[in-house]
């Protein structure tokens, strides 16, 4: 008895059985173009993510300084209050020597409070206008990546079919 490693394959009795491994190899061939074109598209993709996850971060640090913006601007209107209190104790306790100190102090926490009011509308209209370019641009350029893969996958499928109508006579004379 014989050996598998004694063994050998049986030949071929004709033509069309090689004709068979050389589509099989181009089939080969193509699928492994198709991991190129995987892997060349899998890098605009990570590129692409690694854009959004930049993005994201981006906005989520402009979000934060809109919080500061926002509660320093709330911590001024607190104190603009205190003082505002402070005075009507000090005009109830008749005390005008401590009154116009303190009607200084509210006209600069009121200067305060409209510019922390203001820096937080800009900081807020700033952070808008950010959102919608990034909705806008990374949707823009999302779609262009799919389509740009789809054709890829499309033409190397069409490759695969044109490979597969020349095998097409080759396989009917086998049947």
């Amino acid at each position: 008895m014989a050996t598998s490693s004694e063994r050998s394959p049986p030949p071929f009795p004709d033509s069309e059985d090689q004709d068979v491994l050389d589509t099989e190899e181009v089939g080969g061939r193509d699928s492994d173009e198709d991991d190129g074109d995987d892997l060349f598209m899998s890098a605009p993709f990570a590129e692409l993510i690694a854009d959004f996850i930049r993005l994201l971060g981006a906005v989520r640090g402009s979000f934060d300084h809109r919080m500061k913006a926002w509660q320093r601007w709330q911590d001024a209107q607190a104190m603009l209050q205190k003082k505002r209190e402070t005075e009507a104790k000090l005009l109830w306790a008749n005390k005008p020597d401590k009154l116009q100190l303190a009607k200084e102090e509210i006209a600069e926490w009121e200067a305060k409070v409209t510019q922390y009011e203001r820096d937080f509308e800009r900081v807020s209209a700033t952070v808008r206008k950010e959102v919608v370019r990034f909705e806008k641009e990374k949707a823009k350029n999302f779609r262009r990546q799919i389509i740009k893969y789809l054709e890829s996958l499309l033409q190397s499928q069409q490759q695969l079919i044109k490979y597969w109508e020349a095998f097409l006579p080759e396989a009917k004379a086998i049947a």
